[in-house]
């Protein structure tokens, strides 16, 4: 899908000069520096927008900000970063499965093992990034930590798991 990746970026980049002056920091600015505004701002734009059905994800305007945030570390600007859910991926619930925290149907695990294709914007594929993102923010509860922060160790675990992922065509992740 390399067309299509290639046309968000020119769209991504053609907002940022028209509507930012080229700049990210107007962005952040626009946004007072504070993650669930900018994360309204980047709603707006329909390349950093995956939503469907009212499912709202933002993967890719959360990791973007958790990417600036993290540069930062300690002295980040940004505000608001426990707002952040577990970004909506094929890897995090194949570790989450994997460590038996999500039980997938027998017709969802079925299609997983023979590498069928979850169509996008299905009930299958909404339902494995909601609950993905719900159990994780349970576990970040449990555990005591942020949701990116677990994020990340997730899709590292999930990257090592021997059970399979599921496979969407999509840009968005």
């Amino acid at each position: 899908m390399f067309k299509e990746r290639l046309q968000l970026l020119r769209e991504n980049g053609f907002i940022l000069l028209k509507q930012y002056g080229g700049k990210v920091i107007n962005i952040l600015e626009v946004g007072q520096y504070e993650i669930p505004k900018i994360l309204d701002l980047l709603y707006e734009l329909d390349p950093w927008c995956d939503a469907y059905q009212g499912h709202i994800f933002m993967k890719r305007a959360q990791l973007f900000l958790a990417t600036i945030h993290g540069h930062f570390q300690k002295q980040s600007p940004l505000k608001g970063e426990d707002q952040f859910t577990l970004y909506a991926d094929y890897q995090i619930p194949r570790a989450l499965e994997h460590l038996g925290i999500l039980k997938y149907s027998n017709k969802l695990e079925q299609k997983i093992n023979n590498a069928e294709l979850i169509k996008l914007g299905s009930e299958e594929e909404l339902a494995l990034h909601s609950f993905t993102i719900y159990a994780g923010e349970l576990l970040a509860e449990k555990v005591g930590c942020s949701a990116a922060y677990l994020d990340y160790s997730l899709w590292k675990s999930g990257r090592q798991a021997v059970k399979k992922y599921y496979y969407t065509r999509t840009i968005w992740y």
